[in-house]
């Protein structure tokens, strides 16, 4: 039994072979190369009757076009070839204008029902009137954008009912992008989500990110946007200029290095970035030299920690404001503090407390926090 799926693919396959065959048949026109007349022939013929059978409806004008290929074809065959050859041409051109015809989606062929949102919030029903309609007109790609805003307000939307917004919220109080929003709402446990859903939500996204970018915007150069809309009665709008926009691609950066308290190199150091609880990249320091290099994903307020086995943590806060490098180093007064130091280590620190090397000297506070881990090792 024929699945819908089936069906689908079947007929995408019969417009391809139509694609093909028109394209060979020009080939063979433009060089007056009739010797594969009879192959051509054979294959409209099959192509013209699949597309029947699927696309088969009351004036559309596939019968009849078959009709008319099998009285003409024949004579022509038997006087011209090179005429036959023009003829196959064009019923190719004509069967895919109505096959394209026929594919076309109608007003009641929506992405997604409308009375499945009628009644609830004005912005969600007018998004839902935009999928339906890009998709109707053939504007795949704003489809595909305005379906991923779609999954990205209804999200937002299952979190507020369920009063856990918070849950979906950065340091600043804004929500957080799709992409982390799609994992949150995959891991919450205040609903069930089946397992069609779980595998949908990542690929709506990455549809939606695919319509929405263009790889022809090159990196670190200044661009121009002239935007015109038109009604569908083809009145168009006065353009709109937007720019210069700048692109960067290039994610913002920490340098530092990581050291003791007592500024000796502490290598092959654990540096991770916490927006919240959350982890947004980790690295290692240099084995030898201690020195790092952590990239971050967007921009942002972050909580830096330092950690090794044997020390205690050490964390810095550090705003990225946008592109570029930032310096962050753990040393001296933000150096790791020993689990157990000795007390010549200690004796180290306060010297450094009280006559202040650059840049390592210490505080009070950092010196006591020292003398602590002395008292009471872990």
């Amino acid at each position: 039994m024929e699945t819908k799926d089936d069906s689908v693919h079947f007929r995408e396959d019969i417009v391809t072979q139509l694609r093909d065959l028109d394209t060979r048949l020009k080939q063979a026109l433009n060089v007056q190369d009739t010797t594969l007349i009879q192959s051509f022939t054979l294959q409209f013929d099959y192509l013209l009757r699949s597309a029947i059978l699927y696309w088969r409806s009351p004036g559309n004008g596939l019968v009849p076009l078959l009709a008319e290929f099998q009285l003409l074809s024949l004579n022509y065959l038997k006087k011209d070839k090179l005429q036959l050859l023009k003829y196959l041409g064009d019923c190719t051109h004509r069967t895919l204008q109505i096959v394209d015809a026929a594919s076309k989606p109608t007003e009641r062929e929506v992405v997604i029902p409308f009375a499945s949102v009628e009644g609830t919030r004005q912005y969600i029903e007018q998004i839902v009137q935009q999928v339906n309609g890009c998709y109707v007109s053939g504007w795949y790609d704003a489809c595909a954008v305005m379906t991923r805003r779609l999954v990205e307000t209804l999200i937002i939307e299952a979190f507020e009912a369920h009063k856990i917004e918070s849950k979906i919220k950065d340091s600043n109080g804004d929500y957080l992008y799709l992409k982390d929003l799609v994992v949150r709402a995959l891991e919450e446990s205040t609903w069930n989500l089946s397992r069609n859903v779980k595998k949908a939500l990542p690929r709506l996204k990455d549809i939606g990110n695919q319509a929405a970018t263009s790889s022809a915007l090159a990196d670190g150069n200044s661009h121009y946007f002239h935007i015109r809309s038109v009604d569908n009665a083809g009145n168009w709008q006065s353009t709109v200029h937007l720019g210069p926009v700048f692109i960067d691609t290039t994610p913002p950066s920490i340098l530092g290095t990581t050291h003791e308290v007592n500024c000796d190199i502490l290598p092959s150091t654990t540096v991770e970035a916490f927006k919240g609880d959350v982890s947004k990249g980790s690295t290692v320091s240099d084995p030898t030299s201690g020195d790092y290099t952590l990239s971050l994903p967007e921009t942002g307020d972050y909580d830096i920690v330092a950690s090794k086995a044997g020390f205690r943590n050490e964390t810095q806060s550090i705003s990225i404001t946008g592109e570029g490098t930032y310096t962050l180093n753990f040393r001296g007064e933000h150096g790791l503090i020993p689990n157990a130091p000795d007390m010549s280590y200690v004796l180290g620190c306060i010297n450094a407390w009280l006559y202040p090397p650059p840049p390592c000297g210490l505080s009070m506070s950092k010196v006591l926090a020292v003398i602590n881990a002395w008292l009471y090792p872990t």
